[in-house]
């Protein structure tokens, strides 16, 4: 796989560290030499591309950590957290250093597409495809502040490179919203119907505003349902993209042409590197494991999903490939064992110690590996892609539009739009492929099936009003959850910052 080639200001882009939103990132480039070229302009742009990194490493760990679909638990010394296993728990606090990550890799990726834009606009470069690459900037920049009001509400709306001895205030949530809504009908506006594999086109723009629409009444406290299915329409009138025929065939280590891929984050096995490279697979699997999937480098064994959450899975779906249970194999067949080189290594749906969660045993809990390794060579990272926008997730947000009262134009309903996703995940003839009927607690279910690992199940549960109930190994949770805190270490560097309710 190949990304967009880095070059001039990759370097500079990539090495920024993680900071707040008022970060002042210094250069020696300026605005006037920054570009010369559009091959320039290219060079930087995939830098702002590759902060999309983030979503796999923070941003899963505090987005997948704190659901019912994944759990970190401390086994013996190993993974022992407090920021980790309070995540689960719903017992985090404004010290929780994994949501201060997150909080850092989102607004570093803000300051740094703003820091690309402002020295585009000084290069004196202009023509149309110049247009579009300033847009692909901005449409990083606005999933940024997506997942900002998502994950933390209230943040600063930053479209500059700030004066450090003015740092910005936060805005409402709402306000955050409205920029987002017109920002991204600005870029949608701009960007081509269509684009080469990497980069992104108006679909994305529409998919992430399908996506502000679909959140509206949790972000504003104004539904509006018929606004997400008219984007989402946008998107399937567009006929770019449909529904795969193999589910496992989107994961695969050659997706690179997915017909389900709307915004993908690029992955090659030989050029990542921490920090913007894929490697959740290793948060899984077990220490002994690795080389029968063609790994350098066995496991970190600590994610896992609950035992709730694996049966939610029969055993004719398709989709529960992505589990690891039983006794797990190596490359030639042989048993594999835990490290005191005498237990089987047997994965177990079951968390089976008393601590659960706080001491469990090195084969607690069944292992998802979703992105399964392949290509030439041993591996590291992976060369999948990682698909952060897919079609079925444009389809799925219809049904839940109509489930919710909106009426769609072109008359499909919302039992129709989920089996049409379901169909492929069972053999025909199977009795469980199509669904009798569905209502909300039905797709909740179906989208945690469809979607699992894929850094959408807090979001969903929060929509569907299912976040702060009792799941396994957590009980139930304050309504205030629903939003991480604002960090203490942010609001440390700037006073002008405001707390979240609950948090004081």
């Amino acid at each position: 796989m190949k990304k967009i080639t880095y070059i001039l200001l990759l370097v500079v882009l990539t090495a920024i560290s993680c900071t707040k939103l008022d970060m002042d990132p210094k250069s020696q480039l300026t605005d006037q030499n920054a570009y010369q070229t559009k091959s320039d302009l290219l060079g930087g742009l995939s830098g702002v591309y590759s902060t999309a990194g983030c979503y796999m490493d923070g941003l899963f760990k505090v987005n997948e950590s704190c659901t019912d679909e994944a759990v970190v638990p401390a086994r013996g010394g190993d993974w022992k957290s407090i920021d980790l296993q309070s995540l689960h728990k719903h017992t985090w606090t404004v010290e929780n250093g994994e949501i201060n990550n997150a909080y850092n890799n989102l607004s570093s990726g803000i300051a740094q597409a703003n820091l690309f834009i402002k020295a585009l606009k000084g290069s004196g470069l202009t023509g149309t495809d110049i247009d579009i690459i300033e847009a692909e900037a901005r449409f990083v920049r606005a999933f940024h502040y997506y997942n900002m009001i998502d994950m933390f509400g209230n943040v600063p709306i930053v479209t500059d490179v700030v004066d450090p001895s003015n740092p910005p205030s936060n805005n409402t949530r709402a306000q955050v919203f409205t920029f987002l809504e017109t920002e991204l009908k600005e870029i949608a506006a701009i960007l081509p119907a269509t684009s080469d594999v990497g980069r992104v086109n108006v679909n994305a723009a529409n998919f992430l505003l399908a996506k502000l629409y679909i959140n509206a009444k949790v972000f504003t406290g104004t539904a509006q349902w018929d606004k997400s299915i008219e984007y989402c329409n946008k998107i399937i009138d567009a006929g770019v993209y449909h529904l795969a025929d193999d589910y496992k065939s989107i994961f695969n280590y050659d997706n690179d042409n997915s017909p389900e891929n709307i915004y993908a984050f690029r992955d090659n096995a030989t050029t990542s590197t921490w920090g913007s490279g894929y490697y959740i697979h290793f948060f899984t699997l077990h220490y002994n494991q690795g080389p029968q999937f063609g790994l350098t480098s066995g496991g970190w064994n600590g994610f896992s999903t609950t035992k709730s959450f694996y049966q939610k899975f029969t055993p004719t779906d398709k989709r529960n490939y992505i589990f690891l249970v039983g006794q797990q194999l190596g490359p030639n067949g042989e048993k594999l064992y835990c490290r005191d080189g005498v237990t089987p290594l047997i994965f177990t749906p079951e968390y089976t110690t008393a601590e659960g969660i706080d001491n469990a045993s090195e084969t607690d809990g069944a292992r998802v590996l979703k992105y399964i390794p392949g290509g030439a060579g041993p591996l590291y990272f992976l060369n999948n892609d990682f698909a952060i926008f897919r079609y079925a997730d444009v389809v799925l947000m219809k049904a839940e539009a109509i489930l919710n009262g909106a009426a769609d134009p072109k008359g499909a309903t919302a039992l129709g739009l989920v089996n049409s996703v379901r169909a492929r995940a069972f053999a025909a003839g199977d009795p469980l492929r199509a669904l009798p009927s569905v209502d909300l607690n039905i797709l909740l279910d179906e989208r945690g099936r469809e979607f699992t690992w894929e850094l959408l199940r807090r979001n969903d549960l929060i929509r569907f009003g299912k976040f702060t109930a009792a799941w396994d190994m957590k009980g139930v949770s304050e309504p205030f959850r629903a939003l991480f805190p604002i960090p203490s270490q942010q609001i440390g560097a700037n006073k002008n910052l405001k707390q979240n309710d609950g948090y004081n």
